[in-house]
């Protein structure tokens, strides 16, 4: 049996594939058994009939000859599975003929074709799933998932009914509690793979963290960043060769700059697995010199990491120079001339067919290419000949179109004065004059008909070292998983070596605890021209401080912060290092946002799409979530956004998720202040008189101490306004501030009074974590009390200092205590807790 970190190695070197194409920057793309399809995905949904559905999910990568399975355990409303969909983007969705209600809840969130095919399609045959696998013995753990077994099987029956030319795939499972669910709203609110301002050039997430030189890798980052990873050890795999690969940048240098030259190794050994029909003879050519060239430099990267440490650069590295990867090396070497190489231009391309494949292999090509070989000298010499006998400035070209031609330089004269020998005559620009002779014309005949000859003969030598090559088939799907992990971990390198102050976070995986140290946010410190982001802690404990609300005025700070958590989270999941002094995150299995954003689309109000999204959000949060709000309740009015956002606030206390939230209601945090778990944060801000202006520090302050003043400037907003609105508006505004503020200074009277109490009981209540946490780990000895009772003794005179002498005891603190008690016997259980210690 496979130990843990084996196992993590073998799950982190396991790809999670996109569907998403990108533009090849060769000059030259490979065309796969894909190109029949084009970049088409299928994807295939079976789902159980019980209350609690269970939804088997598969999804078909035509283009990189992919099948992917999952199984989901679902609500009613089959939320979780129209994100997985929605994720893939597929052009085509099939689902059993009779699930109406599985095809109206489809319809209704994603515009995509549906097409019904017969139940007896969806089946549990496993044999179909190892007769269609280029990998069986890896597919076997899909007999364990029924569901996701018969949407593969749905899948596949289709495929093979529909495009005949399907051979295999790569049958892989995908678990989908390894991974961390992201709802499509918070991606798009996030922006993690789109800009929601400039789709096409705007940055985002992906954007930003995208410094791969492959598509496999930049494949993997995408679906990384939209599925981030739960396992620990995976994490931690991939977080020390990231921190070995930035210790040594020549080494990331050299690594980068070799996977420079691979192309879409996916789509290519896709082409290994594909039949006969389906392949022309050039494409065999091509396919055989891509291989070499992929071997090769697989083998070169496989001495660049002889010396690595890290356990996954360790696996690459032994992937890279397995003993199949050698064989196939020698097998191309056995049949391909050594100096073959991807050839660009229109000659070299036809020289290349006609030269690939070693003399020796065959007496018949050997001839016929030395026959090709004369009649290009032939060519040659002729052009010469016609040069030196007209004493013409001649010299000759080729084409794919028409072969070899002639091209007459610095000729002045009319075209008709040419001699009679030369036809088809076409003056370029004045320049320069291009024919050709019917001698010329009768020896390209015989070149093309030789050329055919060749590259028959040669096309069935390279089938049949394709034939052999496709035995390892399986290994080389692995060196190419290998790459695009490879080329992930080099581009969080490159991108903390090339970033100031970057940091390897630390992953907890038992607790829910956050201490992240002068966090920034990744992309907006890097577009701030000044380059002066003015970092703040983050800093989340389960029992103390997992619900934070965060107050300040507009444009404080209060966004960027809320999304900064959530990047830095996704960011720490998939292995990269974090833009922070230290940093200390526990692993989210869920990440739900609220970012005010309108829905024009569908024609909601703000209030109505929050409250939607709110009301989504609540049945899906566990104490493993990360949930993040910002502006709740802004899009009501006063007095229901207040009572609504109090009480889904006070909701989220007993559920456990680590919540940020921000609100203009300042009156929740007071109101919930000595809730358990609940903490209130303030962005600082001054209001300059002499300026007009509000001075925003984007400084996080901790209202704990009580002499912070969390108020916004009094006033800040008519000052403001004052120089564009009439005279007299501004006076009527001021007076009915006034008003205002003298009824709302007789209810805070009565308020301080009560939240006085309310302090006090959260003193206390903080005291009993300090001393469970002291006594947990075995630290209660005389002198860590004696500090304990000290700072409490003086928070405590802080909260009525007034009321107490210079000379206040702790006896005194302790008479305060009692009475507080009895007064307020609220946290019974925590007063317990005191009364023990």
């Amino acid at each position: 049996m496979l130990s843990t970190r084996s196992e993590a190695i073998s799950r982190t070197l396991t790809s999670n594939f996109d569907t998403t194409t990108f533009n090849c920057t060769s000059k030259r793309t490979v065309n796969t058994q894909g190109s029949i399809l084009g970049n088409k995905t299928i994807c295939s949904v079976f789902i159980s009939k019980s209350v609690s559905p269970v939804v088997g999910i598969c999804f078909v990568l035509a283009d990189i000859g992919v099948v992917l399975s999952t199984e989901i355990n679902d609500s009613l409303t089959l939320t979780r599975t129209v994100n997985k969909i929605q994720i893939y983007n597929p052009n085509e969705i099939l689902v059993e003929s009779l699930s109406n209600k599985l095809v109206n809840i489809i319809q209704s969130n994603i515009d995509c074709k549906i097409t019904r095919i017969n139940k007896k399609f969806f089946n549990n045959d496993l044999e179909l799933i190892k007769k269609s696998s280029i990998n069986p013995e890896r597919d076997i753990e899909l007999k364990d998932y029924y569901f996701g077994l018969c949407a593969t099987t749905g899948a596949i029956n289709h495929m093979k009914e529909k495009y005949p030319n399907f051979n295999k795939f790569r049958i892989k499972y995908e678990p989908c509690e390894a991974t961390m669910f992201i709802d499509k709203k918070t991606i798009r609110s996030l922006e993690l793979v789109e800009n929601l301002v400039d789709q096409g050039h705007g940055i985002s997430l992906f954007k930003f963290l995208n410094s791969t030189v492959t598509k496999m890798g930049e494949r993997v980052l995408r679906n990384n960043i939209l599925q981030p990873l739960t396992d620990a050890e995976s994490i931690k795999l991939r977080l020390e060769s990231v921190k070995e690969l930035i210790s040594n940048t020549s080494t990331l240098a050299a690594l980068r700059e070799l996977m420079k030259n691979f192309q879409d190794t996916d789509k290519l050994f896709n082409l290994l697995v594909s039949v006969k029909t389906s392949t022309n003879n050039d494409q065999k050519i091509n396919t055989v010199i891509l291989l070499k060239q992929a071997v090769e430099i697989s083998i070169k990267i496989s001495k660049l990491l002889e010396t690595t440490s890290s356990s996954l650069l360790f696996e690459i590295k032994n992937i890279c120079k397995h003993g199949d990867i050698l064989k196939i090396q020698d097998l191309i070497n056995e049949y391909i001339n050594e100096d073959c190489s991807w050839a660009l231009t229109t000659l070299d391309l036809r020289n290349q067919k006609c030269y690939a494949v070693k003399s020796g292999r065959n007496g018949l090509l050997d001839v016929s290419r030395q026959l090709y070989h004369n009649i290009i000298d032939d060519i040659i010499a002729m052009v010469d000949s016609l040069s030196e006998e007209f004493e013409l400035d001649l010299d000759y070209k080729f084409d794919s179109t028409r072969g070899f031609y002639m091209r007459i330089k610095y000729f002045q004269g009319d075209l008709n004065e040419l001699p009679e020998v030369f036809i088809n005559k076409i003056s370029k620009k004045g320049k320069f004059i291009e024919c050709t002779t019917l001698n010329l014309i009768k020896s390209n005949s015989r070149l093309n008909s030789t050329l055919q000859e060749i590259i028959l003969m040669s096309d069935q030598i390279i089938e049949g070292l394709l034939n052999e090559v496709g035995n390892y088939i399986s290994t080389m799907f692995m060196l190419s998983e290998a790459i695009a992990i490879l080329d992930l971990l080099c581009c969080f390198a490159y991108n903390a070596d090339n970033s100031s102050n970057y940091v390897c976070p630390e992953i907890v995986d038992e607790e829910m605890k956050m201490v992240v140290k002068q966090s920034r946010h990744p992309i907006l410190e890097k577009n701030l021209v000044t380059n002066k982001f003015i970092s703040n802690d983050i800093i989340l404990l389960y029992d103390t401080s997992r619900l934070q609300i965060l107050t300040g005025a507009n444009m404080s700070g209060k966004s960027v912060y809320l999304k900064q958590i959530a990047l830095l989270s996704i960011m720490a999941q998939i292995g990269s290092l974090v833009p922070a002094d230290y940093a200390l995150l526990p692993i989210f299995e869920n990440l739900h946002a609220r970012i005010c954003n309108d829905n024009f689309e569908v024609n909601t109000s703000t209030f109505s799409a929050e409250m939607g999204e709110i009301s989504y959000i609540l049945k899906e949060i566990n104490s493993k979530s990360l949930l993040i709000i910002d502006e709740l309740g802004r899009g009501s009015s006063l007095s229901d956004g207040f009572s609504i956002s109090l009480a889904i606030t006070e909701s989220l206390i007993p559920v456990g998720c680590s919540c940020f939230m921000s609100t203009h209601f300042t009156d929740i945090p007071k109101i919930l202040a000595t809730s358990p778990g609940v903490v209130h944060l303030h962005f600082k801000s001054e209001l300059d008189y002499n300026q007009n202006e509000l001075i925003m520090y984007h400084k996080l302050i901790s209202t704990n101490n009580f002499e912070v003043n969390t108020s916004i400037a009094e006033g800040y907003g008519i000052l403001m306004v004052q120089k564009i609105l009439p005279s007299i508006i501004i006076q009527d505004a001021k007076i009915i501030s006034k008003n205002l503020k003298k009824r709302k200074n007789n209810d805070e009277e009565r308020f301080r009074e009560k939240l006085v109490v309310l302090k006090k009981q959260r003193s206390m209540l903080d005291l009993v974590q300090v001393l469970k946490i002291s006594k947990a780990k075995n630290q209660l000895d005389l002198s860590t009390l004696k500090l304990i009772q000290e700072q409490f003794i003086e928070n405590f005179k802080k909260l009525n200092e007034d009321n107490y002498a210079e000379g206040f005891s702790s006896s005194q603190v302790v008479e305060e205590v009692e009475e507080v008690v009895e007064e307020e016997d609220i946290y019974n259980d925590e007063n317990d807790e005191l009364e023990k210690y």
